[in-house]
């Protein structure tokens, strides 16, 4: 079979890859002469790195071919559009995978270079000296022992990091969403939030990724609350960090100074437009250290990631294994809609949390096929993670939990008095979320009920606003008020029902269903209005 089997690795994916491949007898190239759209239905795997943009078109183009397999060399799979690679889930899929742990030791050391250039200086050290200068008193620095290091995101790369600061006598304070603070203290950490985070630490090192959730995470209000003389450090992903407020931030001199692997508009310097970058003309008193996302490029990292895709490669085509797929999971046709709702269940609630998963309950009740435990339970695990960790996948979800200490369990009630109801009863430091919902006699998703207050909401939007106010007159009008304002369209607006509003100590539960995302400051408008308990914005997109 491997001698049919046609390989396409594009991005200038590392030779390594070619060789191992070749080895196996797989035909592989590495360029093409016509538009990709128009030949990548001819190979049966395609392996690029972060340059090449599979979009919706692409991978339409390829299920209709014969490709069966993509791959990043590297971590993430932003590049590559996985709904439209997955298809409806009752056609043929294609798998998605990517290398996460190939670039981990390069990034985390970029990160530790960039710590260590910013507390003694060493740029313009280095600068100054290459001009014939010797401005010894000028460069004064600071050692890191004793220190505060804040590391936000203790995935992957963030423990990495962690682990050498700490080498060097650093003290860890450590924020992840997805980490109860009890997992945190046993690596040896102090557990903190975001905002108390930023008001004690020296040095702070972005790891997140970039998701709907921390998109904009550190902005205005996030620069006031760090200390003047911090520095901030940002090798994970472009808009992450709101670049303009940064700027006003160096500026104004609210921080230390920063250091940037990663931006926003990194598209438009790949195609060779550098030009009215943010940081042009910025005053030589301004410490900002910018590299060209240089976090994986290693010699060491490139060829890893390449030696680890053409493995996965002939894995899967030899063994049927999809390893780091994001997107593989077996499941009979009936629980396909079932396994989508589960998924949409744990997203909404992990968004209605504002604290770290300690145990999940997952229960099924009804006809629901127990055959398809796993695939349920790993979708309801990779809905609650997924708007935290960027690389929560149905092959890895498991491993996760258990890295971040979340335990969970499953039943199946098949002589329950509802019919085909899913239900997640979430534990959140003592306290819990349920959120129940189920598929109607239409094959249609629905919410039946949050935090066992009755709402009938319809799963079609990609936006929701969960809004939990005073039960009287005005509230309603008050929220369409502030949305219309700024444009955004509300498709829908489902109320608690009475059975359980009027239970409910004078509070009710509304979920505005939109038709536009919305941004922070929106959100915030909405929450400061009379009468609001608490707000919450689910996004499914």
């Amino acid at each position: 079979m491997a001698n049919d089997i046609r390989v396409l690795l594009l991005d200038r994916i590392d030779p390594v890859a070619k060789g191992l491949l070749e080895e196996q007898g797989y035909e592989v190239a590495t360029s093409i002469s016509q538009p990709l759209e128009e030949v990548i239905g001819e190979f049966d795997a395609v392996g690029v790195r972060s340059k090449t943009q599979l979009t919706a078109e692409l991978l339409r183009r390829a299920r209709e071919g014969r490709t069966e397999y993509v791959c990043r060399a590297g971590s993430g799979v932003d590049n590559i559009d996985v709904n439209a690679a997955t298809g409806d889930g009752l056609e043929r899929h294609i798998i998605v995978a990517n290398t996460p742990d190939a670039n981990t030791i390069a990034v985390a050391e970029l990160s530790m270079g960039l710590l260590l250039t910013l507390s003694r200086n060493l740029y313009p050290a280095i600068h100054s000296t290459r001009e014939g200068k010797w401005e010894k008193s000028r460069f004064q620095g600071s050692e890191l022992q004793g220190k505060n290091l804040g590391v936000i995101g203790l995935g992957r790369i963030g423990l990495e990091v962690a682990r050498r600061a700490w080498a060097f006598g650093m003290n860890i304070i450590a924020y992840d969403v997805s980490r109860p603070e009890e997992n945190i203290r046993s690596l040896g950490y102090t557990p903190a939030t975001l905002q108390s985070l930023l008001q004690e630490a020296d040095y702070v090192t972005v790891h997140v990724p970039l998701l709907p959730a921390t998109r904009g995470l550190i902005g205005e209000e996030q620069f006031s609350l760090m200390k003047p003389t911090a520095y901030l450090i940002n090798t994970s992903r472009g808009g992450i960090i709101r670049e303009e407020a940064l700027r006003d931030a160096l500026l104004q001199k609210r921080i230390g100074g920063a250091a940037l692997d990663v931006f926003e508009q990194e598209e438009r310097f790949e195609q060779g437009d550098s030009s009215n970058v943010w940081w042009e003309g910025l005053p030589d008193d301004v410490v900002f250290l910018p590299t060209p996302h240089i976090g994986a490029s290693t010699r060491d990292a490139q060829r890893l990631a390449a030696e680890t895709l053409a493995r996965q490669i002939i894995a899967y085509f030899s063994e049927g294994l999809a390893i780091n797929a994001v997107n593989k999971y077996p499941v009979h046709e009936e629980s396909i809609p079932y396994v989508r709702l589960v998924r949409s269940l744990g997203r909404i609630a992990s968004q209605i949390i504002t604290s770290p998963v300690s145990n999940v309950q997952f229960t099924y009740h009804g006809n629901i096929n127990s055959a398809d435990r796993e695939a349920l339970n790993r979708a309801g695990l990779v809905g609650l993670l997924e708007h935290q960790v960027e690389e929560a996948s149905y092959d890895s979800v498991l491993e996760m939990v258990e890295r971040r200490g979340i335990t969970y369990a499953h039943r199946f009630d098949e002589g329950s008095q509802y019919r085909n109801l899913v239900e997640i009863m979430v534990e959140v430091e003592g306290q819990t979320l349920g959120i129940t919902g189920k598929i109607d006699d239409e094959g249609r998703m629905k919410v039946k009920s949050i935090d066992g207050r009755v709402i009938e909401m319809p799963i079609r939007k990609k936006a929701y606003l969960i809004v939990l106010n005073d039960n009287r007159p005005g509230i309603i009008h008050a929220v369409t008020g502030v949305l219309s304002s700024h444009d955004i369209n509300i498709s829908a607006c489902h109320n608690e029902g009475e059975e359980t509003r009027t239970t409910n100590g004078g509070t009710a539960l509304s979920v505005y269903a939109l038709d536009s995302p919305l941004s922070r400051g929106v959100i915030g408008q909405v929450a400061a209005l009379d009468g609001i308990q608490w707000v919450k914005y689910a996004d499914l997109s």
